[in-house]
């Protein structure tokens, strides 16, 4: 039954999705001219960021985040274009599939992307579901709040952070949407795995849509084929970074056609918007990525207009970007305002820093957190991509793809007269990459921040500079067999050889596949394995039950789809204060629960001795028959 109700959810989020995207561009009005290949993708990527637009503005206007809600708003303008344009409707149901509208390049290539983008997805979801539970840290915390905006359907907890972090005032946007579509399937367990890779998979066919506009659909294909091979580039780890780099491409792609087409200023401004409440330190991202272009027009129209004052004044490619931008951030100040007013700056900058900032100083005494987010990469760390690496953020580039990106770099500086002549985009990624390895080199900096966060946004200029300088190379190539011989090298170079480990750990794709398919820590929390086998007993058996926990966190329970309390004050001081607890008390407690479990974490935390943990686990026997135990945990049947 769960998977016909997780196979639903996944049509929903995609039907909902080209539903919003379509009427974004509708009201605005844009009559997309692309082909449907591509139309369908900007609908998506459109609609991904309308819908965490529509979420903070339902909240905000107290409307329950109810999928119902969302899906009912998402028939209106369909509804009225069928009814009143009907023609145009059926022309375009069949234009869908007529190929012959196609070139065979352009066949080619979709099928390629396509192909290696469920490559991609069928590797990191297996990666996801090699181990049966969530790993590290950071899911169990999404486990709670997806649980809690799913049943409450509101992000808002009215004491900071009581019940998650990753409720307001750190930005909800991730866990909502995973919310909603938990709200069809009822598995948050499947929904955190299945959709935060699927999410990934969306970001690499959006970031295609993006590398299209810029470059066309040569450099487009190549780079997204980079992109999927190389390890800095995303992992499967469960966490709101995975929504906010995949909206970065929608965003940057409406608003780079708003700059020169003013009916896409609407949908740019919206996207930014849901950009600046997805992450933090994205949003701050986003912006460097966005203002870079900014500047890049600016100097185009500058230093082309007769009258300079007038460039400021007259609507140009130069205004209408800054006025998407504006607008975009004040327009995501309907969340932060209301975080404002509700929580206070200071508890705002909390929930982003938890008391630590990312910032770290040369030559100050540095943490061990410090050390893990501030690291000082060597050339070797560039060149190889290890094997044993950090889960949330992979390493390294691969040896091919970092020689072919320092190849590009010379040859775009060589040849940068050309590019400014043509007035292109390609010293704009020339100046992302620079910009983004400058943050990925913090370590050797007098001042380095969130230095191994930037492997992800490095790779993005990084694939689109590879593929620049593969195309130029092709372009100069006149044999086929010079041709061919050019593809195999990349391609073996970059994705490995079949059965050659020695050499394939050289490459790019073959240690990302090794790392994303291995068998990823529950994290730091459990006990032991034993008291973690005890929770999965309990996710095959006892999964939808209500169970208390006397020893561990809500989030534990939850992440297994187990029904729980939400965290409380009260309840940890139960915990806390259990060794003063009488048998009575803890039956009491236990009374509106199916089941019981304690565990040895109590002990870990110093709630109770060894001696006390027996003494209260024979005791409770006495009250509540056991259906499970070993030697770090007990489960108990209540009634």
């Amino acid at each position: 039954m769960i998977d016909v109700l997780l196979f639903g959810s996944v049509g929903f989020f995609f039907l909902l999705l080209f539903l919003l995207g379509f009427s974004l561009f509708y009201i605005s009005p844009v009559s997309l001219s692309d082909n449907w290949f591509i139309r369908f993708f900007l609908y998506l990527g459109t609609g991904l960021g309308f819908f965490v637009f529509l979420i903070i503005l339902f909240d905000v206007l107290h409307i329950p985040l109810d999928y119902k809600f969302f899906f009912v708003v998402s028939l209106f303008c369909p509804l009225h274009f069928i009814v009143f344009h009907w023609n145009s409707f059926i022309s375009s149901l069949k234009n869908i599939f007529v190929f012959s509208l196609y070139s065979k390049k352009e066949l080619l290539c979709f099928g390629v992307v396509f192909i290696a983008a469920s490559l991609l997805f069928y590797t990191f979801l297996i990666g996801a579901f090699a181990y049966p539970y969530l790993e590290d840290d950071d899911p169990w915390e999404h486990a709670v709040a997806v649980k809690y905006i799913a049943d409450e359907k509101t992000y808002y907890q009215a004491s900071g952070e009581s019940i998650s972090h990753y409720l307001e005032p750190y930005p909800p946007s991730y866990d909502a949407i995973l919310a909603l579509v938990y709200q069809i399937n009822g598995s948050v367990f499947l929904t955190l795995k299945v959709f935060n890779v699927l999410l990934i998979t969306l970001g690499i066919l959006f970031f295609f849509v993006f590398a299209l506009d810029l470059f066309g659909l040569e450099i487009a294909t190549v780079s997204t084929l980079v992109l999927i091979a190389l390890p800095s580039w995303m992992s499967h780890f469960i966490w709101s970074h995975t929504l906010a780099l995949v909206l970065f491409f929608p965003a940057l792609t409406l608003a780079v056609r708003g700059f020169s087409d003013q009916r896409y200023i609407i949908p740019a401004i919206i996207l930014i918007a849901a950009e600046m409440v997805t992450h933090p330190f994205v949003a701050v991202l986003f912006g460097i990525f966005f203002i870079s272009v900014l500047v890049w027009h600016l100097s185009f129209v500058f230093f082309s207009a007769t009258d300079k004052k007038e460039v400021f004044f007259r609507m140009n490619s130069f205004t209408r970007a800054f006025l998407i931008g504006f607008f975009g951030v004040a327009l995501s100040f309907l969340y932060w305002g209301q975080q404002l007013v509700r929580h206070g700056l200071q508890s705002i900058l909390y929930s982003h820093t938890g008391g630590f900032g990312g910032v770290a100083q040369v030559g100050a005494a540095q943490t061990a957190i410090e050390q893990y987010i501030n690291p000082a990469y060597t050339i070797s760390d560039f060149l190889f991509a290890p094997i044993i690496t950090k889960i949330d953020q992979p390493t390294g580039f691969g040896v091919l793809a970092f020689v072919l990106s320092l190849c590009a770099v010379v040859f775009l500086l060589f040849h940068w007269k050309k590019y400014v002549v043509q007035e292109k985009y390609h010293l704009v990624v020339l100046l992302w990459f620079v910009l983004t390895f400058i943050g990925l080199l913090g370590g050797h900096l007098p001042v380095s921040i969130l230095t191994h966060r930037f492997w992800a946004y490095v790779s993005i200029p990084l694939a689109l500079l590879i593929a620049v300088f593969v195309v130029a190379l092709f372009e100069k190539i006149r044999s086929r067999t010079v041709a061919l011989t050019f593809t195999l090298v990349l391609f073996f170079g970059i994705f490995g050889i079949p059965f050659f480990e020695e050499f394939n750990v050289y490459t790019s794709w073959y240690p990302k596949y090794v790392v994303e398919t291995s068998q990823w820590p529950p994290g730091v929390a459990w006990s032991s394995v034993q008291e973690l086998e005890g929770y999965m007993w309990m996710h095959e058996h006892l999964a939808g039950s209500r169970v208390l926990s006397l020893c561990k966190e809500e989030k534990f329970l939850i992440g297994f789809d187990i029904e729980t309390g939400f965290p409380s004050v009260e309840m940890n001081d139960f915990r806390t204060n259990l060794a003063e607890k009488t048998v009575d008390e803890i039956v009491e407690k236990s009374q509106s629960y199916d089941y019981l479990s304690l565990e040895y974490s109590c002990v870990k935390k110093n709630y109770l001795t060894e001696e006390g943990l027996n003494m209260l686990a024979n005791n409770l026997a006495s009250q509540f028959s056991v259906l499970f135990t070993n030697d770090e945990i007990v489960v108990y049947a209540v009634s």
